[in-house]
């Protein structure tokens, strides 16, 4: 099983994070043109979750080249995938990090 992680992760990744109070990370996801971490989500029925303005997360979405390339490799479909909701829940779960922000970690680093 950490194969998948692992592959899925060193494909590419792009580190999300909510920038204003008002944002949260689903609509992070869209801004930044994620659709198929953010179809992951729903499929692993985390959509509420990342949509709560008060919750605290930095993603580690892939990008949609990196998140086709794992489907390639592992020999799954798109809709194979999110049929299996525990697998999708893990990969969520393994890109996302809970409390502090990185924002938070990183302000006041050179630019």
């Amino acid at each position: 099983m950490h194969k998948f992680f692992a592959l899925f992760l060193a494909l590419g990744a792009v580190a999300v994070q909510v920038r204003a109070a008002e944002d949260h990370a689903i609509d992070t996801l869209k801004a930044a043109k994620l659709g198929s971490f953010m179809e992951l989500i729903e499929g692993a029925g985390a959509t509420a979750a990342f949509s709560n303005e008060k919750a605290r997360v930095t993603l580690l979405a892939p990008t949609d080249e990196a998140f086709a390339a794992f489907l390639k490799e592992m020999g799954l479909t798109k809709e194979e995938l999110m049929a299996d909701a525990d697998l999708a829940d893990k990969i969520v779960a393994y890109h996302t990090v809970i409390g502090v922000t990185a924002g938070e970690r990183t302000r006041g680093w050179a630019s």
